[in-house]
């Protein structure tokens, strides 16, 4: 739910080009996505809601749980390991 849901705003606010050949779920179901995945403890939704509200994109409220499902990040010298630079 959170990739899919963090997909569709990246795809509708960053990524307008990528729309003609990307399909991506309604914004508004994009957002219960992220907040199902918040209300389950998934850290990272919690990352992405916080991400949007600062730069205005959020229009539904913020979780108020704790998250309580944190992936691993793996190690550096995994040979399955890609970093990815956010710009």
């Amino acid at each position: 739910m959170c990739i899919a849901g963090t997909s569709s705003y990246h795809l509708n606010y960053f990524d307008k080009s990528a729309m003609d050949t990307l399909p991506a779920v309604p914004l508004e179901d994009a957002a219960m996505m992220l907040l199902g995945a918040a209300w389950m403890g998934y850290a990272p939704a919690f990352t992405v809601i916080h991400y949007l509200d600062e730069l205005d994109l959020w229009d539904y409220s913020i979780p108020t749980n704790e998250p309580t499902i944190v992936p691993d990040t793996p190690a550096k010298d995994d040979p399955n390991y890609v970093p990815m630079i956010a710009k």
